[in-house]
């Protein structure tokens, strides 16, 4: 690179002795121009997510709990809306749900592996006709390793269900 090449760019970068880039502009010939710091600005306080209020602290795996489980019929009584929620946890758990008939028959069942957010809504679906009487919704928390941390049941009812079968 000779002094017209120089002269007929706008900005040249050239790597100095230590490694560092500088900026030459053509009006400084060959003289490197004074060296451009570039601040970086701390983004990680922007990045942290929070999953979780921030005066709860997440549990170790045999410390996670159901909160509040809740199973509202939607209006076609073919489907279930299952909410929960759990105490933060440190390891994303699994949970088993169970729905029973009015007989203790399962007539519906989900799982979830490796939950990510301690609240949780899910459509579970009935299989058959629903039928008058009381369903029971049987929750398992747990891990891959070990027994079932925790376990809940919660009994409900279906509104109407005399008038939809046959």
């Amino acid at each position: 690179m000779n002094l017209q090449d120089i002269s007929h760019r706008r900005d040249e970068i050239l790597e100095h002795e230590n490694g560092k880039r500088q900026v030459m502009q053509p009006s400084q010939g060959l003289r490197p121009a004074k060296p451009r710091v570039i601040m970086r600005r701390e983004w990680r306080h922007l990045m942290d997510i929070h999953f979780v209020e921030t005066d709860e602290v997440p549990r170790p795996p045999d410390q996670v709990r159901f909160r509040a489980v809740r199973v509202d019929p939607l209006t076609d009584l073919r489907r279930l809306q299952v909410s929960m929620e759990l105490t933060p946890f440190q390891q994303p758990p699994n949970l088993e749900i169970e729905i029973l008939d009015p007989d203790q028959d399962p007539v519906s069942s989900a799982s979830i592996v490796g939950a990510m957010d301690p609240r949780m809504k899910l459509i579970v679906h009935l299989r058959g006709d629903p039928r008058p009487g009381v369903y029971i919704a049987r929750l398992t928390l747990g891990y891959e390793e070990g027994p079932a941390v925790d376990q809940t049941s919660v009994v409900f009812q279906l509104p109407f269900a005399e008038g939809l079968s046959g």
